[in-house]
């Protein structure tokens, strides 16, 4: 399989960072992938539980502790110069303060988009 950034399509050049959750959050990921995107896929350590190959396709792949002090740090620095943020989480993880709250990664100037699929 070609890398993402190999493809083209009409998203060659979007960068999009995708939090691993279930539900629509990987088919999100695996869409912009599809259509071109640089897709950055952070997953728990040891995995998702639930490896996919046709949803999990066309992604970087990357495992971190989203809760550790230095998993935090990577995330927001792998979101720096991201243009959209995938993620699925329950409302109220400790990544978040509240489930529409992505401070730090984006502010008044940033261009970053929070996609949230949860409500």
């Amino acid at each position: 399989m070609k890398n993402t950034l190999e493809r083209g399509g009409p998203l060659t050049g979007i960068r999009v960072l995708e939090f691993t959750g279930i539900g629509p959050g990987p088919h999100c990921g695996m869409q912009f992938a599809d259509l071109g995107a640089d897709v950055l896929r952070v997953e728990r350590k040891g995995g998702n539980g639930w490896p996919n190959p046709v949803a999990d396709r066309g992604r970087r792949l990357v495992e971190v502790d989203i809760r550790s002090d230095e998993g935090r740090a990577f995330c927001l620095d792998a979101a720096d110069g991201a243009d959209a943020l995938i993620e699925g989480f329950r409302p109220g993880p400790a990544f978040f303060p509240h489930p529409r709250d992505h401070t730090g990664f984006h502010g008044p100037s940033s261009g970053i988009k929070p996609l949230g699929i949860t409500p």
